[in-house]
């Protein structure tokens, strides 16, 4: 904690991070700063509080509909790899397009 807090406490704002320190990405934990600095990203993180109130818990964003986003990142893929010349699928890049790089030697 920066010096001059008085810390966590009851009835006040609060801006907490919690990692899960057996993610392979961060574990063994030795310095909590110096991996949370050096191996920081969004994989090992597991609750996040800001101003006392939770806005993510389990490694999962809380109250936030992905649903609109997910359409729109799916129409954005759709529309590159149209352009592109790449069509995917539900599993992943079109067989025709696989094809295609093999003979092209990709």
């Amino acid at each position: 904690m920066r010096e001059g807090s008085d810390g966590v406490a009851h009835g006040k704002d609060a801006d907490i991070i919690l990692l899960r320190a057996v993610d392979l990405t961060v574990f063994p934990v030795t310095d909590p700063a110096a991996t949370i600095v050096s191996a920081g990203h969004p994989g090992p993180v597991d609750t996040v509080l800001v101003a006392g109130r939770v806005v993510k818990r389990d490694g999962v964003p809380v109250d936030v509909d992905l649903a609109a986003p997910r359409t729109r990142l799916v129409a954005s893929r759709d529309r590159i790899g149209s352009t592109a010349g790449v069509h995917s699928t539900a599993r992943g890049v079109s067989s025709r397009y696989r094809r295609k790089a093999r003979i092209r030697g990709r």
